[in-house]
């Protein structure tokens, strides 16, 4: 009887071990893990063990403590997001995080304080029923040190085979045209929605919304995410300048205030459009300064911005409150704004380019606006199927609204995911290397743009802005910007020339790139 309950105790020990160290690792697998199973874990251990086992622990338990927590930021940021990229993170650090919505991350704080316990109980019972002393403790350190989401990233980084590349002599500023007629632009970032949600299977119709739009205009399949560009910021450069948001190296790390020359030698986008006498707008439901945007915004001509502070002041303390969730105001408000700015501006004669960027769907779960929940508050909910649906019915009212006030304007309407969704549930069971994003293009009064056009290219985000410069006459069908070249002409994209796995290679410690991306600042 003894003997069993030593071998129950200890599979119990050695089961808390593996579940604790696979948490570390993996820690986006937390939400399939059911605690009652751990707490029954627990309880067995306890009733099978000998008094021997609780003995009074030494000050070496401390040594796998003290590495989990300092792993803990890494394990919060790879929960909330899926993944851990390292460059994201760098960049965030780098260039602040205010108003950030640390709920995403913070949520997954008790479950993964629960796995560091169980690891560091399972080391405790083993070490105490083998008799095995404290350097199981200093084991269960530096495997906590070897496995955790940051030294996993950075050893992928450092073993990633190192390419010789051409990547930083092949960044071109755009060939302008002077167009006949000069297009607004409208271009609709949907955050983290991406084309995982076309997935009838899992996902039910909730993405027709989009089907439905790709049916008057172009609709590109085969959009993928490379390095640089996983984060909403780094997917609106991709989009507006060609180019990935590669490192800044640590020249200006600890004076983040003072790096405001963002990318401020390449022509973008709204730089491209400014010089021919356009206005440039973005409504956000978030912060202005969040992440650096304020920099880039500032860096390349936007002179009407509008942010979740200057969106404040503009209603009372009620409609902000029930239009709030998770630090930001929802997409009801932010359309609702938008299309209050949309018919000013088309009211006068000069053309415009407006930005508009959405909350929605983010991770695991979203922001749900105030007019699709039942008592008229905007919440945070897991409910992807909601917040998608919410989102999208939104960005559709707000494109009626756009057409009824049109008058004719030729417009081109670009909308697009921000990056793929910082999702692990069951439904997204494709390999993140595989899924793309949403990119369509209606071209509303402008004929040559096509309808009903499905392009199914392997391209990246980077291709996008030089598509939307073939669309608006300006650069030909082979127009290139930055990196990018248009999915519209004949030049082979960097992915379809060096394949997904090799690009993504070359822009991993691509010092070059970096100096040519951010130049000397």
């Amino acid at each position: 009887m003894q003997n069993l309950s030593k071998l129950i105790g200890t599979v119990c020990a050695m089961g808390c071990i593996f579940l604790g160290a696979a948490l570390i690792a993996a820690p986006f697998m937390h939400p399939l893990v059911d605690w009652s199973v751990v707490l029954l874990t627990v309880f067995v251990m306890g009733i099978a063990s000998e008094r021997r086992v609780l003995t009074r622990p030494t000050l070496s338990i401390l040594m796998p403590a003290i590495v989990a927590v300092c792993a803990l930021p890494s394990m919060l940021v790879m929960a909330g997001f899926a993944k851990f990229d390292v460059y994201a993170v760098v960049h965030h650090i780098q260039f602040g995080m205010m108003d950030a919505d640390l709920g995403i991350v913070l949520r997954n704080l008790a479950p993964l304080i629960a796995a560091i316990c169980i690891f560091i109980l399972g080391l405790y019972v083993v070490k105490n029923t083998f008799a095995w002393g404290d350097r199981i403790y200093w084991y269960g350190a530096v495997l906590v040190a070897t496995i955790n989401p940051l030294t996993i990233n950075l050893f992928e980084i450092m073993k990633a085979p190192n390419y010789d590349s051409d990547l930083s002599e092949r960044i071109q500023p755009p060939t302008v045209l002077s167009p006949g007629s000069r297009a607004d632009v409208v271009l609709v970032y949907l955050e983290g929605l991406d084309r995982s949600f076309a997935n009838r299977n899992a996902f039910g119709d909730i993405y027709m919304p989009l089907e439905v739009l790709g049916e008057q205009g172009l609709t590109f399949t085969g959009v993928r995410q490379v390095q640089g560009t996983g984060w909403s910021l780094a997917g609106l450069v991709a989009t507006q300048c060609g180019l990935p948001l590669v490192p800044n190296g640590l020249r200006n790390f600890y004076k983040f205030e003072m790096q405001t020359a963002f990318l401020a030698d390449h022509l973008c986008l709204t730089d491209v459009l400014a010089d021919q006498g356009y206005s440039n707008t973005l409504i956000v439901g978030g912060s202005i300064g969040f992440g650096g945007q304020d920099h880039f915004l500032a860096s390349h001509q936007f002179d009407g911005l509008m942010g979740k502070q200057a969106i404040s002041d503009m209603f009372d303390e009620e409609t902000i409150k029930r239009a709030t969730a998770a630090r930001n105001l929802d997409d009801q408000l932010v359309f609702d704004v938008a299309l209050d700015i949309y018919a000013d501006l088309v009211s006068k004669p000069e053309p415009f380019a407006m930005t508009v960027e959405t909350i929605g769907p983010h991770g695991d779960s979203g922001t749900l606006s105030r007019n699709c929940t039942a008592d008229g508050q905007a919440v945070e909910t897991g409910d992807l199927h909601a917040t998608v649906s919410c989102t999208l019915s939104n960005m559709t009212r707000f494109l009626d609204g756009l057409q009824e006030l049109r008058n004719n304007r030729p417009t081109l309407v670009v909308i697009m995911s921000d990056h793929l969704n910082h999702a692990w549930p069951k439904e997204f069971h494709v390999a993140q290397g595989g899924r793309t994003n949403t990119v369509m293009m209606l071209g509303l009064d402008m004929p040559d743009v096509g309808e009903g056009i499905t392009i199914d290219r392997p391209a990246s985000m980077i291709d996008v802005y030089p598509t939307i410069l073939t669309l608006l006459g300006q650069g030909g069908l082979d127009a290139r910007a930055g990196l990018g070249v248009s999915l519209l002409g004949s030049a082979p994209t960097l992915v379809e020339e060096k394949g997904f796995v090799r690009l993504n290679h070359e822009l991993t410690r691509n010092y070059e790139l970096s100096q040519a991306v951010w130049g000397v600042q």
